[in-house]
């Protein structure tokens, strides 16, 4: 307390009101519409009423919610005589139409128009604000006033890849709504567009199926010169269009090696407004992508349990292709050795010498074996190493020796020579192209000795046992 400060406050009490009555979330497909509502008020010359559009998931006062006043290019009309009240409604009116016209200028991309991918439903809200009085909202409408007009989009907008391979399908989804006031008829032509390289293969088939208003819908197909289809679909306003677009790859050519992996193709839809005779803007893009070839390697056998040194062993491993199609592919089988060559392996560089190679004609990509209701889904690959060896020196009669077999590998100079290239991988990926085994090898110069060694010792063995059994049988 300080005597210079001394003094007083008055604190003045505010009776002053937020009143609100909204709508449910309505979906404004056009711009081209008005709000329209019957309004009966008799409020203080400090009160007013607000008009809003809140965005369903937002509050009043956040940013999604538009206030339909003049900063935002809205006003309020009177519906009896079309003169213009202002941005909101003031003082005391019997029972009167009012109307707002609902496409601004002012809003840019922040458009009241409804899209499915950003689900911009709004709930228009009538805000009354003051001291004193009364309001009563009523007969509240959205009225379209666009002739014709069709509204076009894809249903998953966020997924813009396809994968596919030869001999299979990829369905993409369409929605269309017509938000005219009269009858109208959509087109559209479905084709694919090829990126890179001209694809040189068969056609892919191009089918639709429709759904309107949720019951299969009828609807036209005629034949255009490049080999398309267009389509029509006859639609009465607010009707809805579920439409499916099928894509069947062709079998794969070995020939000509198409549909090859990497490739891509453009989705084009070219939608048109039959009613307005304007071509409509393409929806979110799509792309189907025939996945490169994907090489797997699981698990290694051989034709026995052990071999001896200078013969051959069959090594076979399991093999299959995640990706597209692949031809004349590389498998190379080699031995571990301290003293071999040093490779690049996906275990980090290791030394190892060459001992056997093949090649497999062709590999399916595994889910098309899968659609083809075929159960193995892997191929068994078998490599002959034509004459055995021990790598290391060992003192003992046998060596146990590690095989590590790389499917389409880098490519050595007797390869090269023989036609052969390194296959595209998906993403390059390389970390499962590999397998490993270990496998005894017999040294062939002391593995018979031995051997026979052996034999008479368990001769001489078996002797004693039977006299000693001879023996015991005098004492009984």
């Amino acid at each position: 307390y300080h005597t210079m400060m001394e003094g007083s406050i008055t604190v003045v009490s505010s009776a002053s009101g937020d009143e609100q009555a909204r709508t449910n979330f309505i979906k404004v497909w056009s711009e081209e519409s008005y709000l329209v509502f019957w309004a009966k008020h008799d409020i203080s010359d400090d009160s007013t009423i607000s008009v809003y559009a809140q965005r369903e998931g937002s509050a009043i006062d956040d940013q999604g919610t538009i206030a339909l006043w003049g900063a935002n290019g809205f006003k309020i009309m009177d519906g009896s005589d079309h003169s213009e009240v202002g941005d909101s409604l003031t003082g005391d009116s019997d029972w009167n139409p009012y109307y707002i016209d609902l496409n601004s200028d002012k809003l840019g991309y922040n458009s009241l128009a409804y899209s499915p991918e950003e689900d911009n439903s709004y709930s228009f809200v009538f805000r009354a604000r003051g001291v004193e009085g009364t309001a009563e909202i009523g007969n509240v409408e959205v009225i379209r006033t666009q002739d014709t007009g069709i509204f076009f989009a894809k249903n998953t907008p966020t997924k813009l890849t396809y994968e596919i391979f030869p001999s299979l399908a990829v369905e993409i989804d369409y929605f269309a709504k017509n938000i005219g006031t009269v009858d109208n008829e959509f087109q559209f032509t479905p084709t694919l567009v090829e990126q890179g390289e001209v694809y040189d293969g068969a056609a892919f088939t191009i089918s639709v199926e429709v759904l309107l208003n949720g019951a299969e819908g009828t609807y036209t197909s005629t034949p255009n010169d490049d080999g398309s289809d267009t389509y029509g679909i006859e639609m009465s306003p607010d009707d809805e269009a579920l439409i499916t677009v099928r894509f069947l790859a062709p079998d794969y050519d070995v020939v000509k090696g198409e549909p090859a992996g990497n490739r891509k193709f453009d989705v084009k839809l070219d939608p048109y407004d039959s009613g307005s005779d304007e071509e409509m803007r393409e929806p979110i893009s799509a792309t189907l992508f025939i996945k490169p070839s994907q090489f797997v390697l699981g698990w290694m056998k051989y034709d026995r349990q052990g071999v001896l040194e200078g013969d051959s062993l069959a090594i076979t491993v399991q093999a299959w292709n995640e990706g597209n199609y692949a031809s004349n592919i590389l498998l190379v089988v080699y031995v571990m050795d301290p003293t071999g060559t040093a490779y690049e392996t996906p275990n980090g560089i290791q030394r190892m010498t060459r001992v056997a190679s093949t090649t497999e004609p062709v590999m399916a990509p595994k889910p098309v074996l899968e659609s083809d209701g075929i159960y193995q889904t892997w191929y068994p690959i078998t490599a002959v190493w034509e004459e055995v060896f021990l790598p290391t020196e060992t003192s003992k009669d046998y060596g146990e020796v590690q095989l590590y077999a790389m499917i389409n590998p880098d490519p050595e100079d007797q390869d090269v020579d023989n036609g052969f290239s390194k296959q595209d991988e998906y993403l390059n990926q390389k970390d499962d192209n590999d397998a490993s085994g270990m496998i005894n090898v017999v040294k062939d110069k002391s593995s018979t000795p031995s051997f026979a060694l052996g034999i008479a010792g368990m001769s001489v063995a078996a002797l004693i046992a039977a006299a000693g059994a001879s023996l015991r049988r005098k004492e009984e």
